[in-house]
């Protein structure tokens, strides 16, 4: 079984490993590259969002 510090390090090599992910695709494709990423960017999630997830979100965050 694997220690808890064990599997934070391994969250965080993760957490790197996609942020990188993240910039290569932002210098290789521009803003463009973000579809990859991101579901449903050109939907209309904005107009539907509504105070209720507004809030959880905050909590989250």
């Amino acid at each position: 079984m694997k220690k808890p510090e064990s599997c934070r390090l391994a969250r965080l090599r993760k957490s790197l490993k996609d942020i990188h992910a993240l910039q290569e695709t932002l210098l290789s494709d521009g803003v463009d590259g973000i579809e990859k990423y991101v579901e449903d960017v050109e939907g209309d999630w904005l107009e539907n969002w509504d105070d209720k997830e507004s809030k959880i979100m905050s909590l989250k965050a």
